[in-house]
């Protein structure tokens, strides 16, 4: 998935007309990634929060109903990004940053790293040995947190 200053531009048109509706909204890990060659992420942290908070301010005004995402867990990788960093590095103020503009906006938020902490999901089964990317596993839990995180913001339990 592009960054969320990329995305952003094609994805508004393609949802607005599916409008009034739940909308999840989940950025972050392209966004934090810092290239080789290159010393900034693709998209700073204040665009970022700036593009969340744009995005659930059109959805509102559209009448939906937005649900930030906090991504899952990963952990640092070997290799260093393009800052002399580790992803897991970059990556952290960017899930600090959703549950800031969920705060902020008062927008309900599904955190899944949090609640796979919880669960204690041991991460060698949930990632890919690039312990960033979901193994089949890491999938299913996935659509499970999502779900339960959706009945929760619903009213629901599960």
């Amino acid at each position: 998935m592009p960054p969320v200053s990329l995305h952003f531009q094609h994805r508004c048109s393609d949802v607005k007309p599916l409008l009034p509706a739940y909308v999840l909204i989940e950025y972050g890990f392209n966004d934090a990634s810092i290239p080789a060659g290159r010393l900034i992420p693709r998209c700073g942290l204040s665009a970022f929060r700036e593009n969340l908070a744009e995005m659930i301010r059109m959805v509102r005004e559209a009448k939906g109903i937005p649900i930030l995402v906090v991504n899952h867990p990963i952990v640092g990788t070997k290799t260093p990004q393009g800052n002399r960093r580790s992803y897991l590095q970059n990556f952290l103020p960017y899930q600090k940053a959703i549950r800031q503009v969920a705060r902020t906006t008062k927008t309900p938020a599904i955190d899944l790293e949090r609640d796979m902490k919880r669960a204690k999901v041991p991460l060698k089964k949930l990632l890919a040995e690039d312990g960033l990317h979901l193994t089949p596993g890491g999938n299913l839990v996935y659509g499970d947190d999502i779900f339960s995180g959706f009945c929760r913001v619903l009213g629901g339990t599960h």
